[in-house]
């Protein structure tokens, strides 16, 4: 396991080291029902949302630094 390609259970990244443990953030929503754990589906879209907004943010980034050092060992 390394940073650059990390091991990942269900969409959440493994951390930890082999001598230490390794630890698993678990997430937990508002159930829709008392007797039952039904996560809020809308709680679920909305942290995906942000997610997906949060990646595309350092996506530009990454690409607009990359297009930078482009241009200029073009020049």
């Amino acid at each position: 396991m390394s940073k650059k390609n990390p091991h990942t259970i269900m969409g959440q990244t493994v951390q930890g080291t082999a001598n230490q443990g390794y630890s698993l953030e678990i997430k937990h929503y508002d159930s829709t029902v008392i007797n039952a754990y039904k996560p809020d589906a809308q709680a679920m879209l909305s942290e995906l949302e942000e997610d997906i907004d949060r990646l595309r943010r350092v996506i530009n980034a990454r690409s607009h630094k990359l297009g930078k050092k482009l241009s200029e060992n073009a020049s």
